[in-house]
């Protein structure tokens, strides 16, 4: 199992092998719990990284500030570290990394529209075809007119992979033809996390619409397979800002009333 390990003497080791590191913050049930994949969801099949050079300049006193830099909103932060307990750690992945047979042959992709196509090929077929005949629409319509026709806010079905408005692959591929547009959309945003920011141009972005680091997608991979010298584990401590914390509440108490 990879070995928690302090950051400033991780990057100064690979600068002086030369190897390049990809990057994730991860979540786990608690910090007695390491991560085993770069996603924990059930079923996850892929991953966003971010690339060396977002690597080379994380400060992480300023964890909470990179998550929204990375393009989670606050919200979604708040689920996982206060809802759900999680526990925020960052994977390092070396560029050299073997992962062996029964993987993509490109592992890692820059996260743009067409990188998520291949993925979409190769780890969901049954659902290609649903999805390319939507392919024009789910990648030029926002999230909120999806939202609209869905009748309820996407984040909302995160909350519990096994509600009625999660979709997950199972899900979406028993629908009845013809897929709608949003359904296949909210597909993307529970099994790929293709959520509210994606802009599809290989960037990160944050609510203000302000262009972040360079993205990529990745298989999920399991840790084991890969070496252990390849992955490396830094626990995170996340610090929420009161007003999302408050904001949070006021969510949680207008959904008990609907």
């Amino acid at each position: 199992m990879p070995q928690s390990r302090d950051l400033d003497e991780v990057l100064r080791l690979c600068r002086n092998d030369g190897v390049k590191l990809f990057g994730r913050i991860c979540t786990t049930k608690g910090p007695q719990h390491q991560p085993v994949q770069f996603s924990d969801s059930l079923g996850r099949k892929t991953a966003f990284l971010f690339g060396p050079t977002t690597v080379n300049n994380m400060r992480l006193e300023q964890t909470y500030e990179f998550l929204l830099h990375l393009g989670l909103i606050p919200e979604y932060i708040h689920l996982k570290a206060c809802v759900q307990k999680a526990a925020y750690w960052l994977v390092l992945l070396k560029n050299s990394c073997n992962p062996g047979s029964g993987y993509i042959s490109a592992p890692i992709l820059p996260a743009t529209w067409d990188g998520l196509k291949t993925f979409i090929t190769h780890f969901y077929p049954f659902a290609k075809e649903s999805v390319l005949q939507h392919w024009a629409t789910i990648t030029s319509v926002s999230i909120e007119t999806f939202e609209k026709e869905a009748g309820f806010k996407f984040i909302h079905a995160l909350k519990e992979i096994h509600g009625p408005m999660y979709m997950s692959y199972s899900k979406f591929c028993k629908l009845g033809k013809p897929v709608k547009a949003w359904q296949v959309r909210l597909f993307l945003y529970c099994e790929l996390r293709i959520l509210e920011l994606f802009h599809g141009d290989g960037f990160t972005y944050s609510q203000d619409g302000m262009r972040g680091e360079e993205e990529f997608i990745a298989p999920n991979y399991t840790f084991r397979d890969l070496r252990d010298e390849d992955i490396i584990l830094i626990p995170l401590e996340v610090n929420i800002p009161q007003h999302v914390h408050d904001n949070a509440s006021e969510c949680s108490k207008r959904i008990a009333n609907v």
